[in-house]
């Protein structure tokens, strides 16, 4: 009879229908291999898996047809993507290609710090040493002390001073700063990213699923070598994010036996 297809038992399921959410870890593995304790990287806006696969073919040269022969896979690759919305030390420091540290300083006063030796109006300096949190300061002219408000303005956060159009400082001034630096100790809340310091960079990367709708799934990759790609969106129109990309390397001790990069669990 028309309309009539398979038994019920064919059908498609609505339950096995999936709209993805959940938590994703990485252990960032040592230079030795060695776990560390894996980090929860937040709010990910996308995670992906790509297989793909390089197949070696050879036609025949007999005829016009040029019919496949044989065809080999002659390697096999497996990409991982992940797409971060949360601003998190850790992961942000793998996508700088770096490492996270802790910013520390004491609060020895400094005396006749130079700014520059040759100095611009509606320009900005910051202090060589790198100091911040700027206190008890005095910018200086040949000895002299100029007025803050008048001459120059100055972010004590970050050190910069900044010499005013309308100030005194002339053009080609050497340009000195008194200033006791605040105590800053590690844990204090400044964190520091060493930009682009890191070697290869390991992984183990873990995702426990907890979707809208569809199976649960979990997924264990033994062995990720990361590597930062696309644009580090710190300036925009929308909600900042960037990406993590990574290769699956065969793993020497599989948690499981039987698998080779990872494993996932569907329930």
């Amino acid at each position: 009879m028309a309309g009539e297809g398979f038994k019920v038992v064919a059908i498609g399921d609505g339950t096995k229908v999936s709209v993805g959410r959940g938590r994703l870890f990485i252990d960032r593995l040592s230079a030795a291999g060695a776990r560390q304790g894996a980090f929860f990287l937040g709010t990910v806006d996308e995670l992906g898996l790509t297989p793909s696969s390089e197949i070696l073919k050879k036609r025949t040269m007999v005829d016009p047809t040029n019919a496949v022969l044989a065809s080999v896979e002659t390697s096999r690759d497996l990409e991982l993507s992940a797409t971060l919305a949360e601003w998190r030390k850790e992961p942000l420091a793998m996508a700088l290609q770096g490492d996270v540290a802790e910013y520390t300083q004491t609060n020895t006063p400094v005396v006749g710090e130079v700014l520059t030796t040759s100095s611009k109006k509606d320009r900005w300096y910051w202090p060589p040493t790198g100091k911040r949190k700027l206190t008890a300061y005095a910018v200086k002219v040949s000895a002299v002390t100029k007025t803050e408000g008048t001459d120059y303005e100055i972010d004590a956060e970050t050190g910069g001073v900044y010499i005013k159009a309308s100030g005194s400082i002339a053009d080609a001034s050497t340009v000195t700063i008194d200033y006791t630096p605040t105590t800053i100790t590690a844990g204090s809340g400044l964190t520091q990213l060493n930009i682009g310091v890191a070697g290869t960079m390991l992984g183990e990367l873990r995702y426990v699923a907890d979707p809208l709708t569809g199976p649960i799934h979990e997924m264990l990759l033994y062995k990720v070598q990361f590597a930062a790609q696309d644009i580090i969106s710190l300036l925009g129109q929308e909600f900042g994010t960037f990406q993590l990309k990574g290769s699956l390397l065969v793993s020497s001790a599989p948690i499981y036996a039987g698998t080779t990069y990872g494993v996932m669990f569907q329930r």
